[in-house]
């Protein structure tokens, strides 16, 4: 899904965010669809859930996530690009 590499610098949680960009800018996951949780995607990626936990809000902050009130996240509903 996300391919990480000791080679790349920067933090873990880095990549996860930028690979997590990627795919949400490629369509692999679509405005309003639910990821999985930080903690399952840490599993799935045999990480720690706080760096999957930072890599999401680093992507809510930037406007591609949004988290709603029961801390799911999902993809933001994107507005026309020009």
């Amino acid at each position: 899904m996300i391919p990480l590499t000791s080679r790349q610098a920067g933090p873990v949680w880095d990549q996860v965010a930028g690979g997590l960009e990627r795919l949400v800018r490629a369509g692999a996951f679509l405005p309003g669809e639910m990821l999985p949780s930080p903690k399952e995607l840490a599993w799935q990626m045999v990480l720690n859930p706080n760096a999957v936990r930072s890599a999401y809000e680093r992507l809510v902050a930037q406007g591609v996530l949004e988290q709603d009130e029961h801390a799911a996240y999902r993809v933001a509903e994107r507005s026309e690009e020009t």
